[in-house]
């Protein structure tokens, strides 16, 4: 057998690649004249925050005559033409005795689930292929594998593989797990040998561009690597002690403080969560780490603890689902809408058996027909059956082998519909009742007992399979027979999963004065308070809630803390911001004092009157301000950043926020109809911002990346490089770029004026007059979006006779050096 083996950007020492060659020659060789081996190490990418491609594993079987290689599977054997797989390693438990189970690590009595994290890395993996390199995405199939490394045991399960070595048996029976191992990795590389290689070239290319470090990021990862000033040292050394608390003005520094003292950490083996309010931030934060990491020595990189960054939002969702609190709290509806599916399934697989005992293995397309054409099924079960239909058309069912082979597709097709209607309502609890949500999982881990009792939770385990996972949910019964959860069964489950969201971590927690109380309390109860180091803003930089949150204190017992007070010199913004800035906060009663850069360069402020004006002058501007980043050594990530109100694609206001949640994307997408079938929803359309639409045809230098409008966000690949964020308002806290450009900006004040919450804003403070409390809270969510400029900030203003226009007119009059005008 003739093997083409190649090792792309370096090695990896965690992988022999001597004993992955041979374990491929010796598995092949038998049926097998050629095969193509290609590993991309160290993937330069962040395509997803949680986890990083440790490498790529490519491949590919040539279609030659006589040449082939086949899968066993629990059912049947499946040909491999070529194969994806992307590895994550695992370093943090080499010498722990662990189990696998159920896309699970049993260890040191915690619960570590995996299979969200895989599931999301392969669809990360799958977008940027088709996004970034141009991948024919219904031809892509990424198997994602953890590969857990440890000294004792060689296990393997569904997407984890935990072994000291990493061979290609191991690696053939954990894709063998997956239903999609019959599909290549790439069908384009099926019989065009020209197409790998061009491909595989193109995707390390552009994998390195979309890595490339800017001049922004390049000072970040400068200040990451600095020695500590005395101030600074002394705070770091606290942490692990008490908690920690970095207090200062926008724009000085918390956030990369906590960053760099993260990191630093993560060099002698600490991990650490770092939690953020949005998708964005969370996306750069990755690509700073990554860009960290991909700066270190292979030998530093294999020592350095795991860093990983979340949405507050997502953390806390990822854990009242796991302790089923959105399912029990959505439990009457929930069993209301299984229960009828129930009833309809057992009518459908009757009705299919039937079929397929009169005329053996009928085709799927003919019972389709007899469905449509039956006069004794209702609506609600013809629309049922015909979604079944869909779902084994999904799933390439042309016909049945047998009246099991039927029950077998039923019980897929409900466990689906089973995870779907609970990731659609615990999306909505979650977001409809979340302080009842947070209060409940509180409970949870102070008073379990209490928590099992209020909900009766031992007598419901068929309402929670889907949360435990049908096996496990199996496992945790008094027995198979007596539909009821052990008590003590249950009780270690629920701790280890919470656990499992602790697992030795460091938390490192950014704009912890929007906080909740029962966030707070959650957090620390889960952490401990010398293992949380938290960002905190005055009042100014308050957009979540009228107050701030009070850290030293938690369920009536003080928390030891260390408190390290930031200057208030500025590492962001150039004069022209600084003071446009403290000019607004002014005019509205607010006391930012935000000290600008020492430069020379003061920056500027573009002023565009021309709301409803030439929609060419606008791309025009995108372009000149790309060009005037490029050339400070930006690239189009750090260049522009570009801003919207929401409500300009005819969006509702809060909806960007609420899609922290990566489930509730998918949820979004989902409906139950009018005849409480739960069906994919295909009516959420949205109006384009035609300003982005014109510009990505007229700009070739970067590509757009477009949260705004009619998009569907989990086809999105993150932003590399190469990539120009545009985004609403409500999404841009913490991120920066060289220049913002702010459409619309006295719209979206206007729109934050008429909010709900702008009646409650600082509502302590009672010497506000209810109009001086709507326009601070607007000016909060302005300023904010303000202060994410260095260098240019771009203000297209509609009603010129505003409070918010007026302020700004006033700035310009008093500062003509400042501005300019189009």
């Amino acid at each position: 057998m003739e093997i083409t083996f190649t090792k792309i950007n370096g090695s990896n020492v965690n992988l022999d690649y001597d004993l992955l060659k041979q374990s491929i020659i010796e598995k092949l060789q038998g049926t097998c004249k050629k095969v193509e081996v290609v590993i991309l190490n160290n993937f330069p990418v962040s395509i997803y925050s949680q986890a990083n491609i440790d490498f790529l594993l490519l491949i590919r079987i040539p279609d030659i005559h006589n040449s082939y290689y086949k899968i066993q599977t629990k059912k049947d054997f499946v040909y491999l033409h070529n194969a994806l797989i992307a590895v994550s390693i695992v370093k943090d438990y080499k010498n722990y005795d662990l189990e696998l189970s159920n896309s699970e690590l049993l260890v040191d009595d915690i619960i570590i689930d995996f299979k969200d994290n895989a599931e999301k890395l392969k669809w990360a993996l799958t977008n940027y292929l088709a996004e970034a390199c141009k991948f024919e995405r219904n031809k892509i199939t990424v198997h994602p594998v953890f590969w857990i490394l440890n000294n004792k045991t060689t296990q393997v399960d569904k997407y984890l593989i935990a072994s000291n070595n990493f061979t290609f048996d191991l690696m053939e029976q954990c894709i063998a797990l997956n239903r999609y191992v019959k599909y290549s990795g790439y069908s384009g590389w099926n019989q065009y040998s020209l197409n790998f290689d061009n491909d595989i070239r193109n995707l390390f290319e552009q994998a390195s561009k979309d890595s490339e470090l800017g001049y922004l990021t390049k000072k970040k990862i400068d200040r990451i690597q600095n020695k500590f000033d005395a101030a600074s040292q002394k705070a770091y050394d606290k942490i692990g002690e008490v908690l920690v608390e970095v207090k200062g003005k926008p724009g000085t520094g918390k956030s990369s403080d906590l960053l760099k003292w993260m990191l630093n950490l993560s060099l002698n083996g600490q991990n650490a969560t770092f939690l953020t309010y949005n998708h964005l931030l969370v996306y750069d934060l990755a690509k700073h780490i990554r860009s960290f990491e991909n700066t270190l020595s292979e030998e530093k990189r294999s020592l350095k603890g795991s860093t990983t960054t979340f949405t507050l939002h997502k953390f806390f969702y990822n854990l009242a689902k796991k302790l089923g609190v959105l399912t029990l709290m959505s439990a009457q509806r929930i069993s209301e809408l299984v229960s009828i599916l129930d009833k309809r399934l057992i009518v459908i697989e009757n009705y299919f058996i039937e079929k397929n005992n009169i005329e053996p293995e009928i085709n799927i397309e003919k019972i389709k027909m007899y469905v449509q054409t039956n006069r004794d099924f209702d609506e609600g079960l013809k629309r049922e059956a015909l979604d079944f239909i869909r779902f084994l058309n999904t799933h390439k069912c042309r016909r049945f082998e047998s009246s099991k082979s039927i029950n077998g597709w039923v019980k897929k097709f409900k466990k689906l519909k089973q995870e779907q209607v609970n990731n659609l309502l615990n999306s909505q609890v979650f977001l409809e009742d979340y302080h009842k949500v947070l209060e409940r999982i509180l409970q949870a881990i102070g008073n379990l007992d209490g928590y099992i009792d209020d909900f009766d939770i031992t007598n419901k385990p068929d309402l929670l399979a889907p949360v435990f996972g049908f096996e496990r949910s199996d496992s945790l019964l008094e027995d198979l027979n007596n539909k009821k959860y052990d008590l003590n069964k249950l009780k270690s489950s629920f701790r280890r999963s919470i656990g499992g969201f602790r697992k030795g971590r460091m938390l490192f927690l950014d704009e912890a004065q929007d906080c909740h109380a029962f966030e707070k309390d959650i957090l620390l109860s889960i952490f401990g308070y010398n293992n949380i180091v938290i960002a905190n803003g005055d009042k100014e930089q308050l957009i979540r809630y009228s107050t701030e949150c009070k850290w030293y204190v938690s369920q009536a017992q003080k928390v030891p803390m260390y408190t390290y007070l930031k200057k208030r010199k500025s590492f962001r913004m150039k004069p022209a911001i600084a003071h446009l800035a403290n000019h607004i906060a002014e005019s509205f009663g607010i006391d930012l004092g935000v000290e600008p850069l020492d430069t020379e360069d003061h920056g500027q402020i573009i002023i565009d009157k021309h709301y409803n004006g030439n929609l060419q002058s606008k791309v025009n501007a995108i372009r000149e301000l790309y060009t005037l980043g490029e050339r400070q050594g930006c690239t189009a990530y750090e260049s522009i950043l570009l801003l919207c109100p929401s409500d300009i694609t005819k969006r509702k206001n809060n909806e960007d926020n609420l899609s922290d949640i990566d489930d509730f994307e998918a949820a979004k997408n989902i409906k139950i109809n009018e005849f409480d079938v739960i069906k994919e929803d295909t009516s959420k359309t949205k109006e384009e911002w035609n300003l982005i639409s014109e510009a990505s045809k007229q700009i070739a230098l970067f590509r757009f990346w477009n949260t705004t409008g009619n998009v569907d966000k989990r086809k999105q690949s993150v932003p590399g490089s190469l990539s120009v964020r545009s985004i609403y308002y409500e999404s841009c806290r913490g991120i920066e770029a060289w220049s913002v450009l702010c459409y619309g900006l006295d719209h979206f004040f206007n729109n934050k004026i008429n909010e709900d919450e702008a009646d409650n804003f600082l509502l302590e403070n009672v010497l506000l007059t209810p109009i001086e409390r709507k326009n601070m809270y607007a000016a909060t969510w302005v300023l904010m979006a303000l202060t994410r400029a260095i260098d240019t900030c771009y203000l297209e203003l509609e009603h010129l006779e505003s409070p918010l226009s007026k302020a700004i007119q006033s700035f310009a009059t008093n500062n003509p050096h400042y501005i300019k005008y189009i």
